[in-house]
């Protein structure tokens, strides 16, 4: 049986009706199981089948201990592959903070194949986006586009270096008081919706001495277990924010 993410897809020319006149360098991404449209692209693009970046990041992890989690929207144009590593962590003040790889993928122009690196607050099941870049692993749907476990290999020893590089930064976060929590849940300026941050603000309400770390763990579980729609490339986005916030609070 196959996987949600393994539906064929193909890329058709786009004709008008009733004089079939085609128009030039454009075609349309069909999902072929359904028939139905999920993009339109320049004639140059490449199809990277999600089917083959998910079989690849397996490959490259194979015989590590791993959890995935795959989500498609957009009727599966898009795909948000998540990868925890429950071997790659570090402990804060008793917290098990577990590295996270996010993998994305699209069939309809919107995005790169791109890996990102994050971490996984295993207590809670908080997902955390750290940072903003993605590396050197991106790859345009363009000409001959695939993705090498060798090369991902390699990237791995620069993601896992990055992940382990965030410790001192979350360490000042869990020994900085929040002394002014007003200001720093403020919806405008961490750039998420207000619905998000006044459930992460109640939370952090109920912690005695709450201090950054506090504070970005509760936006960080609203935005993980809260948003009224699942929408991971949101959260993602969402997450960080909150990163930046909680960073710039330490500094």
């Amino acid at each position: 049986m196959l996987a949600d993410y393994e539906f064929p897809v193909e890329l058709r020319a786009i004709s008008t009706e009733p004089d079939g006149f085609v128009i030039p360098h454009r075609r349309a991404v069909i999902r072929t199981d359904t028939m139905k449209p999920l993009g339109v692209v320049s004639d140059k693009y490449a199809l990277l089948p999600h089917a083959a970046v998910v079989d690849t990041m397996r490959e490259t992890l194979k015989g590590q201990d791993t959890k995935e989690t795959i989500r498609l929207t957009h009727n599966g144009a898009r795909m948000h592959f998540e990868i925890t590593l429950p071997d790659v962590t570090f402990k804060v003040e008793g917290d098990e903070i577990a590295m996270r790889l996010v993998v994305a993928n699209s069939y309809d122009g919107s995005r790169k194949v791109h890996i990102a690196f994050g971490a996984y607050r295993l207590i809670c099941a908080n997902g955390m986006t750290i940072g903003s870049k993605l590396v050197s692993l991106n790859r345009r749907h363009v000409g001959e586009v695939s993705l090498e476990v060798e090369h991902i290999r390699k990237q791995m020893t620069t993601l896992t270096a990055l992940f382990k590089a965030t410790e001192p930064t979350i360490r000042k976060m869990v020994n900085r008081p929040l002394w002014h929590p007003k200001p720093f849940f403020n919806a405008k300026s961490l750039r998420i919706p207000g619905y998000l941050v006044k459930i992460a603000r109640d939370q952090f309400k109920q912690v005695e001495d709450g201090t950054i770390w506090d504070a970005y763990n509760a936006l960080t579980f609203a935005i993980t277990h809260k948003m009224r729609k699942a929408n991971p490339e949101l959260a993602t986005r969402l997450g960080k924010n909150a990163w930046a916030a909680a960073s710039a609070a330490i500094k």
